[in-house]
């Protein structure tokens, strides 16, 4: 009765796609996971039993039980989804790079499929079983500013790339390869970044594998990349340090010169001291300067992705000058910063007598004077 019913509602002997009630399988491997999927395609099967097969060695693993109502009321053949774990340590050793066959076989005695798994009503697959590891980490720089879009160039166990990092400054490199043979290779993870005419400087001060790329340039000015070890199966972490310095440039203007001046080029006042505080209160980031008696240019290092405030200030004749803007702010630079400039207001009112002779008699109703300015300007 049981077996008329199956052969009349859904025909067990023969399935429309030609399987014979064979079960399909697939295998795929995600990380250290080989997910499976399986289709009975048989009206018939009453049970279906997974076996994997390494080394001429086979394991029965997982059991499924079906409903045979279910099956007779909708024709509808059962699939499924199992997962082999491979993370433990020694399937990590023992299977990596090897060839693993994962077979799913169906049994109904009543309709006289073999009771014996091995024998009749099977499907397979073959995989190979491939290394994968992945490292990730944070870029950012000493003041913990995220340091996006850094190129980070990788090898890992001769597979190469590059990846970016993103606005928090978030790098993931992921390799899953069958070319690699061991459970353990050496990873090579090199950051860099040019921006604004800067080459950034990288550190990876803490981590095992830190070191220079070029051990010939100055201690202060070497960049370091990782090269250690990795494992299959495992997740590693390694952050970086942008310890680049970046630099903010400008002049101490003098103010209504430039019109005096060759080209507009305004005079400017060297010896204004200026001073970099972090954005907000009144604690110094680096060394105060003063604008240059050549060119009357300052130049201050700050360290990249520091929010600054620069302050400037000069006294002369007991006399403090009032200087525009009070205050210069700049957030989170990233780059070389140029053209931030002040401009002086105060002027100094310098009485002249033109005499001549010892007995100094004025010269005439209108003398002319040319002043001129060589220190300060290029003309004026």
């Amino acid at each position: 009765s049981l077996v008329k019913n199956f052969y009349h509602h859904c025909s067990c002997d023969s399935n429309s796609d030609g399987s014979n009630g064979q079960p399909y399988i697939n295998a795929t491997q995600t990380k250290a996971i080989v997910s499976l999927g399986v289709q009975m395609r048989s009206y018939c099967s009453i049970r279906l039993i997974l076996v994997r097969r390494f080394d001429s060695s086979e394991t029965t693993f997982q059991a499924f039980i079906s409903s045979i109502n279910t099956q007779i009321a909708t024709c509808d053949p059962t699939s499924i989804a199992r997962v082999d774990d491979l993370s433990s340590l020694d399937r990590i050793i023992s299977e990596l790079g090897k060839t693993v066959t994962y077979c799913a076989y169906v049994t109904n005695s009543a309709m006289f499929y073999s009771t014996n798994y091995n024998s009749i009503a099977k499907g397979c697959v073959t995989i190979q079983i491939a290394f994968y590891t992945t490292v990730s980490g944070y870029i950012k720089s000493e003041s913990n500013s995220p340091i996006p879009e850094v190129t980070v160039t990788y090898n890992i166990g001769g597979i190469s790339g590059t990846v970016k990092t993103n606005n928090a400054g978030y790098y993931k490199i992921t390799v899953q390869t069958t070319s690699i043979k061991t459970s353990t290779t050496t990873a090579t993870i090199t950051p860099s970044l040019t921006s604004g005419g800067l080459q950034h400087r990288f550190t990876c001060t803490g981590y095992s594998g830190c070191k220079a790329i070029d051990i010939t340039i100055p201690f202060n000015d070497r960049t370091y990349k990782i090269e250690r070890q990795v494992q299959h199966a495992k997740e590693s972490t390694v952050d970086f340090t942008d310890e680049s310095t970046v630099v903010i440039t400008g002049k101490a203007i003098l103010v209504n010169t430039a019109q005096y001046c060759t080209g507009n080029q305004p005079c400017f006042l060297p010896g204004v001291e200026i001073c970099p505080y972090e954005a907000g209160n009144n604690a110094l980031l680096s060394t105060c300067t003063k604008t240059s008696t050549l060119d009357g240019l300052y130049q201050i290092a700050i360290p990249i992705g520091a929010s600054v405030d620069l302050k400037p200030r000069y006294t002369s004749f007991n006399k403090s000058a009032s200087i525009e803007p009070k205050v210069i702010q700049i957030l989170e630079i990233g780059a070389n910063v140029v053209n931030k400039d002040f401009t002086v207001f105060t002027t100094f009112q310098v009485d002249i007598t033109v005499a001549g002779g010892t007995c100094k008699k004025k010269l005439g109703e209108n003398t002319v004077l040319e002043i001129t300015m060589p220190s300060f300007c290029p003309s004026y």
